[in-house]
């Protein structure tokens, strides 16, 4: 693996989402594909690409996910607590979902372990996208069995404002 001939001011994790090719779709069907994969850090000089990115999230999940994020901040004690806490307990869980469909490749998780070699540097995930169900994710939640990975210190998600392949 390359490392940093020079410790850049930022190191970047970029995950882009393009449409997923028309073949690769019907391959999938079993699960909801909702884009083809890119990993890459220009830094390190590593790339994966050819991976397919599947719906994590069940409908009820977004539901969840939507009532917390929108409602439950509103009126966080009673009946509400207990299904706050409920939700919060999932959050991990759907992390480690969306955590296991964009890093399912070994290469992939090579790319993601050699950017967090680099703790003392700022370090940001980039979700490159104009697909609407891609960027709708909570990139925020990726979660491996160490943790949330913007709870690393100095890490942050990044969602560029427009994509054009």
């Amino acid at each position: 693996m390359s490392q940093l001939s020079q410790t850049p001011e930022l190191l970047d994790l970029s995950i882009t989402l393009t449409p997923p090719p028309r073949k690769r779709r019907k391959a999938a069907a079993s699960a909801e594909v909702i884009a083809s994969i890119t990993v890459r850090c220009d830094a390190l000089g590593l790339t994966q690409t050819g991976d397919l990115l599947t719906d994590p999230l069940t409908k009820q999940d977004r539901e969840e996910l939507r009532w917390y994020l929108e409602e439950y901040w509103q009126w966080p004690y009673e009946q509400f607590l207990t299904h706050g806490k409920r939700v919060e307990a999932l959050l991990p869980q759907l992390g480690k979902r969306l955590y296991e469909s964009v890093f399912k490749s070994t290469r992939a998780r090579d790319i993601l372990q050699a950017w967090r070699l680099h703790p003392n540097v700022m370090r940001q995930i980039s979700i490159v996208s104009d697909i609407p169900g891609a960027l709708s994710l909570p990139w925020e939640l990726l979660h491996d069995e160490q943790g949330f990975l913007v709870e690393a210190r100095r890490c942050w998600i990044h969602r560029p404002a427009r994509y054009r392949p």
